[in-house]
């Protein structure tokens, strides 16, 4: 790493130079792409920003939009980020797929809202909800 010289001729100062990690922004950019750590030791973010560089964005495989870019991993190992196990998906379509098709607590119905399908949903909204019991959620063994 060398100093650098500015156009009116003075070199960089001695602080700002030592302070530098890098040498250049092509350093710079090139130190951004590759992690530090293998994809075992990396944190979430990191991996995910590995996958994201890994699978190139386009139109999703599911729905075919074009916004919200996300990536999927298939088979739920966030740090598993084989180009085969990559899957690139519409935030909507992401959250469908960890979330999964949710059922009511009470009839099995799909869910619109707080765990309920619409009717069990009105229900809550008008008289509360029917398993807190003093300050607890859970499912009587009637129910």
């Amino acid at each position: 790493m060398h100093r650098k010289r500015y156009r009116n001729g003075r070199w960089e100062s001695r602080h700002d130079w030592e302070a530098r990690k890098y040498c250049d922004p092509n350093c710079t950019a090139a130190a951004y792409r590759q992690p530090k750590v293998p994809d075992a030791e990396a944190d979430w973010c990191t991996a995910h920003q590995r996958a994201r560089l890994l699978k190139p964005s386009g139109p999703y495989e599911r729905c075919g939009s074009t916004r919200h870019v996300n990536v999927h991993h298939k088979d739920g190992v966030w740090r598993n980020n084989d180009p085969d196990n990559l899957e690139r998906l519409c935030q909507s379509c992401h959250l469908k797929e960890h979330r999964g098709r949710r059922q009511c607590l009470i009839c099995g119905k799909p869910v619109i809202g707080h765990g309920y399908c619409s009717k069990h949903y009105q229900h809550w909204a008008k008289y509360g909800d029917p398993y807190r019991v003093h300050g607890t959620r859970e499912r009587s063994e009637t129910a």
